[in-house]
């Protein structure tokens, strides 16, 4: 494991898997409690905020995009294949209507 030698690198740090290096960001992930009576498990994949522009990771970025709840669950999120600045992953709350999402996060679960 390697972590970079500046503050704002767009990865948190580097694995060697043996065959090659990957570099890994980790993100914390927040329910938002804004979606009327409904929270989703929001993870936010934007680096910086500046003067009200968000400013999105590049492809290469990173390799491997793991997110962790306070709940200790992890999920490793496919990069950049799946490069959208928020994605649910879980839901709680009264309703049951559907999702309009494309991906299904469960796959994703490692713990």
């Amino acid at each position: 494991v390697s972590w970079p030698t500046v503050k704002q690198a767009p990865y948190d740090f580097i694995v060697d898997t043996g065959d090659e290096l990957k570099k890994v960001q980790v993100k914390k992930v927040f329910w938002n409690r804004n979606a009327g009576p409904n929270e989703y498990l929001q993870l936010r994949v934007c680096r910086t905020k500046s003067k009200g522009v968000q400013h999105e990771y590049a492809d290469n970025a990173f390799d491997w995009l793991i997110a962790v709840d306070d709940d200790e669950r992890i999920w490793s999120v496919p990069w950049p294949e799946f490069n959208m600045p928020c994605v649910h992953l879980d839901k709680r709350g009264p309703s049951m209507r559907g999702t309009k999402r494309t991906y299904n996060p469960e796959e994703w679960r490692l713990k």
